[in-house]
């Protein structure tokens, strides 16, 4: 049975893609994982048993409740995303990663403050106003004062324009960072 779903998984993902490790497990404990999802975990937690969920990864997936949307776990170089599904009592979990991190200094020099960059992080990974409000502890209004600020500073006109403006920051930064890598 469990096999049949981590076959089942890997093949959806491997529809769409991406290249996603896939994990399944009972509470805090894995049952089993593929080896795309092995190698992501010993490289973002190295020394750490196979055997349980990294603890960053359970605190981020409790912290979610019942929603169980998709997470990102930032570090300097990459993003280690995930979504998590629950069935009863076991659970599957995908992972994948992907390189270039939030271009933080980047937005920085451009005149955005830390807030500002916080909103914006929060808003490309898919938040709504709201819950960007309860992630940050402000108002729904506060948050909305923030993007017309954004809007304004980066030259854009929406949501959709803003997410767009940062994904091409990091696909640039991608771009020169495989230029300086190639000899």
């Amino acid at each position: 049975y469990h096999r049949l779903l981590l076959e089942s998984a890997l093949l959806g993902c491997l529809q769409q893609d991406q290249s996603v490790g896939v994990l399944m497990g009972s509470g805090r404990y894995l049952i089993s994982l593929d080896p795309r999802a092995r190698s992501l975990l010993l490289r973002h937690f190295p020394g750490q048993s196979l055997h349980k969920v990294p603890g960053l990864i359970l605190q981020t997936i409790n912290r979610q409740g019942a929603n169980r949307r998709p997470f990102i776990m930032q570090s300097d170089k990459q993003q280690l995303c995930g979504a998590f599904e629950s069935q009863g009592s076991e659970w599957l979990l995908k992972i994948w990663e992907e390189n270039g991190a939030f271009p933080h200094e980047e937005l920085a020099a451009l005149g955005l403050t830390k807030r500002q960059i916080e909103v914006l992080f929060w808003v490309e990974q898919g938040k709504t106003n709201g819950e960007v409000a309860l992630i940050l502890a402000i108002s729904s209004r506060t948050v909305q004062k923030h993007l017309e600020h954004i809007y304004r500073i980066i030259g854009v006109e929406n949501r959709l324009a803003a997410i767009v403006f940062c994904r091409n920051i990091r696909q640039k930064k991608r771009i020169e960072s495989a230029a300086k890598a190639t000899p």
